[in-house]
């Protein structure tokens, strides 16, 4: 729900209007909380959950949109999945640390 927000709230900004914002390349599969996880166990559930749409990003640019990092196993599934779409270039973005 934060996400569908941020992405709302990004779209009014005229600055952004050439570009294509979307929530629809990956998928999860699941609802769980990571937050009791250490980094392996993230890491594991996250591979087995996250998975690329059968979507064509040849030669797309995007970007990745994280609302927290704590290890950086979800941005970098993310990371793995939209390169094997064909995006030629992921960057991946995180609104806030955990230390």
């Amino acid at each position: 729900r934060r996400m569908t927000k941020l992405l709302s709230a990004l779209k009014k900004y005229p600055a952004l209007a050439h570009l294509n914002f979307s929530d629809s390349f990956l998928k999860i599969k699941g609802n769980f909380k990571m937050t009791e996880l250490n980094k392996i166990e993230r890491q594991i559930k996250i591979n087995e959950a996250m998975h690329g749409k059968n979507v064509d990003l040849s030669n797309c640019e995007v970007v990745v949109i994280d609302d927290i990092c704590t290890t950086g196993s979800t941005l970098t599934r993310a990371y793995e999945c939209l390169e094997y779409q064909g995006a030629i270039n992921v960057h991946c973005v995180a609104l806030a640390h955990t230390i």
